[in-house]
């Protein structure tokens, strides 16, 4: 070790150090000496590098880098670089040097990059405490695992600041994509670190090295970066992902001539060779491996030892090669069972162990032998009877739930594949068995040749009471139009013989013993005539919604499609439709006798086909015929294909069905509320009842017979009587409350004031026609009808009957539409990583400084956060303990979910114990409650904030336990007592949801029905469905029965209501009264706002609509007589009638305006205002969640300003917007092939209906806090800017709106432009007035600026404008919301009502997309006063006047606005007089010819405005010579007095004309005065006199001779003025010059002695 001052250098890198030498590191600290040579590091990026350590310490040492011994060339400072965070740059022949501190003891580490050519070189410091340490050895497990590969490292010592890095690359390329860095976990001397696992047959290559540096700059310069590194040697290491492509599928008919197994059938005699092929694919795409050897390794099950029989290379048949080992006759007895597995080696691949996990079905490659050794294959030998299983498979069962057992039934389409499932008896019985597999075997009708498929156990229904169920498929496309195909099944069991399913009779299964016996009784079906892609299924059910009068909506269910709605099979779908009875007809979207309405694809659905999913498809038709019999069918058709199908095509509805309807009830009834017709329509109001809201409802009814009586009947306003068991003369109650099963309306009478449903007397409006108005001042969710009594009668004759349904009534708070809500799952927001310990809890989501708050170092998440982005309400994912027995397992571990899915609900009175720091559900609780308070205490700007609960009502988890609300309610003695042992007919049963289930032993024993009754999208196998009673919309068998869902009749069975199911409503209503009192509300409503907003604040329904209507409306009312703020959310994404539905008794709907982004991915501004536009139809205004994506969808884009713009869009509308949680720091769409650890923003995803979403049922993290998206700066403040605008104003907030078209004539589909205004006809002086306009920046295209201007007019009544007003606007989205513009503003009412509003959004074209307007422009009106008119004053001229001369005239000064002004005479010439009004001057004295003479006057209309001061001049000009003849005005008017001369005269006689005299400067009056010279002399040079006046040229000349008018003048010899000429500057006077005789003047004395003079003037 050389030692040097201050320095000590060493090198120790277990990587390519040549010994190349020529980089120096030269400092103060040695002297500048060249005893620091760098060594080059070839093996990674050719990098110089040396360490050295530090003897002194030293704050400000400099230093540069040289190359040989001199100074030529050398690299100084161009940027220094910051130890351990940041690079710098050397520069050549910089004249500063580098810059640095060090401390004693420590070691630095110089890297530098490039060699002598390079001008610019990169380099880094890198320090450690001790000596960076070696990594002595890196060892990985890729042998033995096919999973995730664990990478071993250890290093020579402690870490010592360094931290290891594992870089990896699957193509063998490092630099390109794909390649991955990962940081290893650190524990003393070792590191480790997983690499995800590959596909089989996946090269993966990586090296190992340390740094000290921040991640952003390794992973951008990892060689650079790079401490210490190690390699395999001179390569890098690697291993191939899994086993090699080796299979042995015993029954396959490979290779040519010869099964698997040969033969492949049990029962074989045991003096039969048997002949066993491994297959292996050596070429073509995929893992393509080179197999060496075979061994067939195989025992008599039961026996101890194991044989082994070498095998051989036998054939190669297209991509694949065939080896095969022989077992010989007679190695086994008769009878015998025989086990048996495979080693395949390779000479580039881990050796394979082939084994099975189905019996012998499939085959499971193994790197291990014990997992083939544990998983064999068996056959037996002949020579017994055979035991066969207990499975069946009928075509047209519906089994397992939701599906038939072929799927699809008949005629499938040929890019179809067709769904083959068995059930086998498990348990329960005798014939009980354990199947482990089978296959589906087929072929076209008249081949010869078998092909088969592997059966899997069906994991989205698997198992059903006593049954489990097993799946297998015949492909898509493996067979033409019109083919017939036959297949069997051959059934695998642990524990009983094959057992082969085919049929006698085409239906029911029977159960064969031999393979051969099957084959001559298969089951057959026929392939649909139409060739290519065409629709699978259409789906309509009758599936329409009444849109006002004279508006429908139609849907319709599309087969199929795949993710977020790629590769669909249809291209178009019509209605076609008629409105004079007649049967439609059309087809590809044209008719002769019906219009043709195109539908447009809306979103999709999970579907129980395992080929895809579902699509729905929707048409609006408007302005149709009222009580007019209307008719249509639905097609769908590919544009590629000439096939077009028809509703109900592929269901159990008809296909190509004629559908008919009419709007409105026919009859002598009619029953209006508020203008609208009542059958089965809503009302939606907003009220806050602190404020005292009250409106109007006004009812119409039309008896349409004589009546004695007519009444109106309803509970509006009538929440607070819920709970009342109301009784009277005729009504004995029941001991439930009237909100579960109110009393028969034919028993209460106007009498009954006290009932939950009362009467009201309608009085007469005329003849016919009866009249009620009530009064809304309460929120909750009611119901209205109308009844009446005949004389002679006293039953009463409803409204609601004969087809005619309640109308509903819907009064929310107005929170509703003052919320902003942000969804975040506890667990994941804050964690540190994706693990139990990682975790985040209810802790961590508090600041710091809250009391009960975060108490480590890592807080991005609190609530001054949420005042930053201005979200004022959470919503969180279900924080309620979950079940895990029959929970879904992880297929990564074989094991439940952790922490399990949060919609398996199994305690709904606690907290999930891993959301309190103690993992305890007291420790969580605790935290939860102590956050909910901090929410309702916080006083930043967003107000105190909101939480919504995430309620799961409509199923729990297998294991649900009553609570603390079961013992509560006295249904059970404990909380943990499990609720399917104390009242398992809470339950729907099984084989009829319609019905309650009878048992319950356990989780996996009992006659439950799995979640939910619908079974159009599956199965929800982790949890149970709950019984609530019958109605209209239950699905009580599927798939027969599945289009009940759709059901709209509005019928719950009171009658059949049973105590259980009662007490299992009384259980759910309980619910939010038990959490509002838990987190701190009083439970009783005190109309003040600091207390009535405590507690939990709202509810969103999990599948809401999946509860009967009556149920939620009693939830409702019950919760809202204890807080009557509170707001519950719908779940209910199908849209059509379930919407439709939910909306009459929900506040805000968690609807499909979500597809529009996800799915949809509209472009088009126009079609989100249609979107608008047609909600706001079938809702009637009711409000929606505003949503672009959330814990079930993907991002609309990988651009974050995609979405945010759509974000601004949908936030200028009426609603609730929301944020899911990492949408504002910019995260976009998972590639799980090319995984981005910044873009995705969370650390794992699972794959959902087709699509990636974040995962929730796994430890998950939010990485944006430390890993941030890419182009997402201040995209945080952007988002907080929108939502504060909203917040801040009622008329973003109201529902108030109409969307703007250009003044051209449409809309702009580049902006999303909106009126809004909080009342109308108001006007922005006394109410909110905001017009928004939103950059729809499109997908996939490059971001570009837009304006345009939009028109005013159509809406300029209601936003109260004036065109006689001023206007000026403030940008409410911006960073000062309060600067009132002024570039091209203010704006005239009338230039604004005439020409419009221009608006431009210039995104990021240059300049920055988060400035002010760029994107969103919230633009709210000022109305400003009326503009003061300025006084105008009125001054004629200009003037011309001559000498003497004098002018006057009037001054006028006016004021438009009559103000009284004040005139003032500011400036004039001498002399001049202002007097009465009017401006008097004579044009003296003389000295004022050729002057221009200004005259101002100021005028004050004493308003103080800005232009109450003006001013005006005119001027009097005074000629220099009026009459133009030569002799100045002012000269003549001196002398004479008069302007009458003329320039000839000769005034005083003396022979010089006047003017010769003005030239002169003699006086014209006086003969004595001319121009001559005054005086001569001679001393000292000759001089000569003369008189001068000013602005005259003189001139002097000389002659040297006697003077005669012949004589010869001479100038002087320097003719510049100043010598021989002069202008004369003085007044007047005399002018003496000398004749020096010199160079300027004459040159020299006269020659004779003698010289005149002459002087001229001009």
């Amino acid at each position: 070790m050389m030692r040097w001052v201050g320095w000590v250098a060493a090198v120790g890198l277990a990587s390519a150090l040549t010994s190349a030498r020529g980089e120096f590191v030269r400092g103060d600290i040695n002297g500048w000496s060249t005893n620091h040579p760098m060594t080059l590091d070839t093996a990674f990026g050719n990098i110089w590098r040396v360490t050295i350590q530090a003897t002194n310490t030293n704050p400000d040492s400099g230093y540069l880098f040289t190359k040989h011994d001199s100074y030529d060339p050398k690299w100084a400072r161009g940027s220094d670089a910051t130890q351990n965070l940041a690079i710098g740059l050397s520069q050549k022949g910089g004249a500063v040097d580098h810059r640095m501190n060090y401390a004693n003891g420590r070691f630095y580490t110089f890297n530098l990059s490039g060699s002598e050519s390079d001008n610019d070189r990169s380099y880094v410091v890198m320090y450690t405490w001790d000596r960076p340490n070696n990594i002595d050895e890196v060892i990985d497990d890729s042998a033995t695992t096919t999973g995730a590969v664990r990478v071993s490292v250890n290093m020579s010592g402690n870490f010592n600041g360094q931290y290891v890095i594992v870089r990896y690359t699957t193509n063998g390329i490092f630099g390109n994509a794909p390649e991955t860095f990962r940081a290893a976990t650190m524990l003393g001397t070792n590191a480790w670190i997983f690499i995800p696992a590959q596909m089989a047959g996946t090269r993966v290559d990586y090296y190992v090295f340390t740094t000290t540096l921040p991640s952003n700059l390794v992973y951008a310069s990892p060689d650079l970066c790079a401490l210490r590194t190690r390699r395999a040697g001179a390569t890098n290491y690697s291993y191939r992902a899994g086993t090699m492509n080796a299979f042995h599928f015993p029954t396959n008919p490979e290779p040519t001539g010869a099964f698997m197994r040969n033969p492949p059938t049990n029962g074989v005699n045991p003096g039969t060779s048997l002949f066993f092929y491994v297959g292996n694919q050596f070429a073509g795409s995929g893992n393509t491996s080179d197999m060496s050897g075979l061994r067939l390794v195989h025992r008599r099950v039961g026996g101890s030892a194991w044989s082994t029989n070498a095998g051989a290379f036998d054939v190669a048949q297209g991509n694949n090669k065939y080896w095969v080992a022989a077992l010989t006759g007679n190695t086994y007895a008769a009878t015998n069972e025989v086990e048996y597995y495979f080693r395949a080696t390779a000479t580039d691949h881990n050796t394979t162990w082939i084994g099975t996990t189905n019996g012998g079905a499939g085959n499971v490659r193994f790197l291990a032998e014990a997992g083939a050794q544990a998983a064999p294959f068996r056959f037996t030998y002949g020579g017994f009877v055979a035991n066969l299983g207990n499975s069946w498979h009928i075509p047209s069962n519906s089994e397992p739930p939701g599906v038939t057992m072929r799927n699809p039934l008949n005629k499938p389409a040929t890019n179809q594949a067709v769904f083959i499932y068995n059930g086998t008896q498990f348990q329960g019985g005798p014939e009980a068995g354990d199947q482990s597999g089978g296959y589906v075997v087929y072929r076209r009708v008249g081949d010869s040749a078998w092909s088969s498929n592997a059966m899997v156990f069906n994991a989205e229904s698997g198992e059903v009471g006593n049954n489990k169920y097993w799946r297998g498929a015949i492909p898509a496309n493996a067979f033409g139009p019109t083919n017939e195909v036959e297949y069997y099944l051959w059934i695998d069991y642990t524990d009983r013989d094959n057992t082969y399913l085919g049929t006698t009779n085409g239906g029911a299964s029977v159960r064969f013993a031999t393979d051969a016996e099957a084959k001559t009784n298969t089951f057959k079906y026929r392939y649909d005539a139409a060739p290519g892609l065409a629709a699978a299924f259409l789906w309509h059910n009758d599936n329409r919604v009444a849109l006002g009068a004279s508006n429908v909506q139609f849907w319709v269910k599309i087969g199929y499609a795949e993710g977020t709605g790629t590769n669909r099979f249809v291209d178009f779908a019509h209605v076609y439709l008629t409105t004079n009875g007649a049967s439609p007809h059309g087809s590809f979207g044209a008719s002769t006798n019906a219009a043709a309405i195109p539908m447009q694809f809306s979103h999709m659905e999970e579907d129980s086909y395992e080929g895809g999913d579902a699509m729905w498809w929707v048409g609006y038709a408007t302005n149709l015929p009222q009580f007019t019999l209307l008719r249509y069918r639905i097609g769908a058709y590919k544009a590629t294909n000439s096939v077009e199908r028809f509703a109900d095509f592929g269901t159990s509805g008809t296909n190509d069905n004629v559908f008919a309807f009419s709007l409105g009830t026919s009859g002598a009834q009619a029953l209006v509320v508020d203008g609208q017709n009542a059958d089965y329509t809503t009302s939606k109001f907003f009220v806050d009842e602190i404020a005292g809201d009250t409106f109007d409802l006004v009812v119409r009814y039309t008896p349409g017979v004589a009546v004695t009586n007519v009444e109106v009947f309803s509970n509006l306003d009538r929440r607070d009587y819920a709970e009342v068991d109301y009784t009277n003369a005729w009504i004995a109650g029941d001991g439930y409350p009237d909100g579960i099963r109110p009393p028969d309306g034919n028993l209460l009478t106007i009498a009954d004031t006290g009932a939950y449903f009362r009467a009201w007397t309608m009085f007469p409006a005329s003849v016919s026609e009866y009249v009620w108005t009530g009064k809304v001042t309460k929120t909750g969710a009611y119901r209205l009808t109308a009844r009446y009594q005949v004389a002679g009668n006293t039953n009463y004759f409803w409204y609601s009957s004969a087809g005619r349904r309640d109308h509903a009534i819907v009064v929310s708070p107005k929170k509703a539409l003052d919320m902003t809500l942000y969804e975040l799952n506890t667990l994941t927001t804050e964690a540190t990583a994706p693990s139990f310990a990682g975790r985040s809890t209810f802790r961590d989501l508090l600041g710091i400084g809250n009391p009960g708050g975060d108490d480590d170092s890592f807080d991005p998440f609190n609530l001054e956060y949420l005042n930053f982005i201005q979200a004022n309400c959470l919503w969180f994912q279900p924080i309620h303990p979950n079940g895990f027995e029959r929970g879904e397992n992880d297929p990564l571990t074989g094991s439940p979910y952790a922490p399990g899915s949060p919609y398996a609900t199994k305690d709904y009175w606690a907290v999930m114990p891993v959301m309190g720091a103690g993992n305890s559900e007291a420790s969580a609780l605790s935290e939860f409650t102590n956050y909910v308070a901090q929410c309702d205490a916080y006083t930043g700007s967003v107000g105190s904030i909101h939480i919504m609960l995430d309620g799961v009502f409509n199923h729990t988890s297998w294991d649900a336990v009553m609570g603390q609300g079961g013992v509560d309610l006295g249904f059970s003695p404990t909380p943990t007592n499990k609720i399917g042992h104390l009242r398992p007919q809470w339950y729907s049963l099984m084989t009829d949801y319609g019905q309650p289930a009878t048992s319950y032993t356990s989780a996996y024993l009992n006659d439950f029905a799995t979640a939910p009754d619908r079974g159009d999208f599956g199965k929800w196998n982790d949890v149970t469905e709950l019984y609530f009673g019958k109605y209209s919309a239950l699905v009580r068998n599927n798939p027969e029965k599945n289009g009940d869902y759709l059901n709209e009749d509005d019928v719950y069975d009171f009658a059949g209501m049973t105590t259980d199911i009662k007490d299992l409503w009384r259980y759910f209503a309980y619910y939010p009264e038990y959490w509002i009192k838990k987190t701190g509300h009083s439970g009783t409503n005190t109309w003040n706002a600091a207390q009535d907003d405590k507690g939990i604040d709202a509810l969103r329904c999990d599948f809401g609509q999946g509860l009967p209507p009556q149920i939620w409306e009693y939830i409702i009312n019950r919760t809202r007589a204890k807080k009557w703020n509170f707001v519950f959310m719908a779940e209910t994404l199908d849209g059509g009638k379930p919407g439709y539905r939910s909306n009459r008794h929900f506040d805000i709907l968690n609807e499909s305006l979500v597809f529009q982004f996800t799915q949809s991915k509209i472009n088009d501004s126009s079609a989100l205002s249609y979107a608008f536009y047609l909600r706001n139809l079938a809702y009637n205004n009711g409000a929606i969640l505003l949503n672009v994506t959330s814990h079930d969808e993907v991002m609309p884009d990988n651009d974050p300003w995609v979405t945010a713009a759509r974000y601004g869009a949908i936030s200028s509308m009426a609603g609730l917007p929301m944020i899911f949680y990492g949408q504002e720091q910019g995260i976009g769409l998972h590639d799980a092939f090319n995984p981005n650890a910044a873009l995705d923003g969370f650390a794992d995803h699972e794959l959902n209906f087709g699509k990636y979403v974040p995962h929730f049922k796994r430890w998950n993290q939010l990485q944006v806090w430390t890993n941030p998206p890419p182009n997402s700066d201040g995209l945080d403040q952007w988002y907080g800017r929108v939502n504060w605008a909203r917040l801040n104003s009622p008329a973003l907030r109201s529902r108030n709106h109409r969307v703007l078209a250009t003044m051209a004539g449409p809309e702009d589909a580049r902006i999303f432009a909106v009126a809004k205004w909080e009342t109308t006809g108001a006007g922005p002086a006394t109410s909110d007035v905001v017009l928004a306009f939103t950059r729809f920046v499109e997908h996939g295209l490059a971001h570009s600026a837009a304006a345009n201007t939009f028109n005013l007019q159509p809406v300029w009544s209601e936003l109260g404008l004036d065109t006689g007003k001023l206007y000026s606007v403030r940008n409410l989205a911006s960073s000062d919301a309060a600067f009132v513009f002024t570039n091209g503003w203010p704006q005239s009412g009338a230039d604004l009502f005439n020409n419009g509003i221009f608006v431009e959004l210039k995104v990021d074209v240059g300049q920055p997309i988060t400035n002010d307007g760029a994107v969103v422009q919230y633009l709210k009106l000022v109305e400003l006063d009326a503009p003061n008119q300025p006084p105008v004053i009125s001054l004629p001229g200009p003037h011309i006047l001559a000498v003497g001369s004098s002018t006057s005239f009037p001054v006028t000064v006016t004021d438009a606005d009559g103000d009284p002004v004040t005139t003032n005479f500011v400036s004039a010439p001498s002399g001049a007089t202002y007097s009465g009004g009017v401006f008097s001057w004579t044009a003296l004295p003389v000295s004022v010819a050729g002057t221009t003479n200004l005259v101002v006057f100021s005028a004050d209309d004493q308003q103080g405005e800005p232009n109450s001061v003006v001013t005006n001049t005119t001027t009097i000009v005074v000629s220099f010579d009026i009459d133009a003849d030569g002799l100045p005005d002012g000269w003549e008017w001196t002398y004479f007095t008069t302007l009458t001369n003329t320039p000839g005269g000769d005034a005083d006689g003396d022979t010089v004309p006047n003017v010769d005299e003005w030239i002169a400067g003699t006086l014209p009056n006086s003969s004595s005065s001319f121009f001559r010279v005054q005086a001569l002399a001679q001393s000292g040079g000759r001089t000569v006199a003369i008189p001068t006046v000013s602005g005259r040229l003189y001139r002097i000349y000389y002659a040297d001779a006697n003077y005669t008018n012949g004589v010869s003048w001479q100038p002087f010899a320097n003719t510049n003025l100043g010598f021989g000429a002069w202008v004369e500057t003085n007044a007047s006077g005399t002018r003496v010059f000398t004749d020096d005789e010199g160079t300027n003047s004459t040159l020299g004395p006269p020659a004779q002695g003698r010289r005149v003079y002459r002087v001229t003037v001009e």
